[in-house]
């Protein structure tokens, strides 16, 4: 609160008055301003965006597991849980989105268990009214939590704190969400969700099932990761919509494991606000990355949103939610602004990826 000065140069009494001077009246109290929480110190999420979003992508801020109680911080062979984000430091000029759909991954064979569900081109999503509850029953069963373990060395400190220790190391564990696109247990999520994880659980819609995944391809610069889930099949796909087709003021709806609170996925609503966003996002830690071609949406997107859908009035998945705009270093907040990869992107790079990630997609 400011402090208020006493008000100087009231007139002089008039001579012979007895009363004292009327006091300046008080004013009035500052506006209460909430503020984010400071953000932790530590490494990134391992992809550990320390995720999805204060921040682009993770708003800068770590979050304890809501459901973990014995979460520790700050000592050796001690862990963290947070979900997973990127921040968004700068929004700058647009890209391009890419282009490019592609109905299976090329090392598929053709086999219905690798069959990537594209939409038809004839979709017209934006002319209609999204029923959400109807989209979360389509889509939730193949929205998937991330959950990665990381381990952390740190050197320079004891592992209290005190100077001339020789270093310790720390587990951490980041939540992000994922989409299994092929029902032989495929899924795709953000790169950031995953990287250097030492190992990685998926865990079904409802919690009712985890199954160890592992890595099949990345493209760090696309911020793109295809996983395998082993151990099941038969398993519910997403369906993969043409986002060029969007325009801005569509509706959108995004799911995801928002904040990791676990159990279903968190469903959020707005609609598409920008498109071809660039953005630089920067970790807990202030490693950067920028993304081009992005959607901007007001769909709440939060930690942990990382790696989840955007989906468009047909239920289609029109992008991977990425990042989140969170405050700035000057102070300035930021309300209601989120990113996501366009799905053309990501059906383009699946070829790679299937092959170990790191090509180039396709534009139009």
């Amino acid at each position: 609160m400011t402090e208020f000065e006493p008000t100087e140069g009231l007139p002089p009494a008039t001579s012979g008055a007895t009363s004292p001077p009327i006091p300046a009246p008080p004013a009035p109290p500052d506006p209460v301003v909430a503020t984010a929480p400071p953000a932790p110190t530590g490494s990134p999420e391992g992809g550990q965006y320390g995720d999805t979003m204060p921040g682009i992508g993770e708003w800068g801020a770590s979050l304890p597991n809501s459901a973990d109680p014995a979460s520790t911080d700050g000592r050796a062979g001690s862990r963290r849980n947070r979900a997973a984000a990127l921040v968004a430091v700068a929004v700058l000029v647009g890209g391009a989105v890419g282009g490019g759909l592609a109905a299976a991954l090329s090392s598929s064979g053709g086999t219905a268990a690798n069959v990537v569900q594209v939409a038809s081109p004839s979709n017209l999503a934006s002319q209609q009214t999204p029923n959400v509850a109807a989209i979360a029953a389509k889509v939730d069963p193949a929205v998937v939590s991330v959950t990665s373990k990381v381990t952390l060395n740190v050197s320079g400190f004891g592992p209290f704190g005190g100077l001339g220790g020789g270093g310790y190391q720390e587990q951490e564990t980041l939540e992000g969400t994922g989409m299994i696109i092929t029902s032989s247990g495929e899924v795709v999520t953000n790169n950031h969700v995953i990287d250097g994880a030492t190992s990685i659980t998926v865990t079904l819609d409802g919690g009712s099932k985890s199954y160890a995944a592992t890595v099949i391809g990345t493209d760090p610069t696309a911020d793109i990761a295809l996983l395998q889930i082993h151990g099941a099949s038969g398993l519910p796909t997403v369906t993969f919509g043409n986002s060029s087709s969007l325009a801005v003021g569509d509706p959108v709806v995004a799911i995801g494991n928002a904040l990791a609170l676990g159990s279903s996925p968190t469903v959020t609503t707005g609609i598409i606000s920008a498109e071809n966003r660039t953005i630089t996002a920067q970790d807990d830690s202030g490693n950067t990355e920028t993304l081009a071609g992005l959607f901007q949406t007001d769909a709440a997107i939060n930690p942990g949103n990382s790696g989840g859908p955007l989906i468009d009035a047909a239920g289609d998945v029109i992008g991977m939610n990425t990042a989140g705009a969170g405050d700035s270093s000057s102070g300035t907040s930021s309300q209601n602004i989120g990113f996501s990869i366009p799905s053309n992107e990501i059906v383009s790079l699946l070829s790679s990826l299937e092959h170990g990630g790191t090509g180039s997609s396709s534009t139009a």
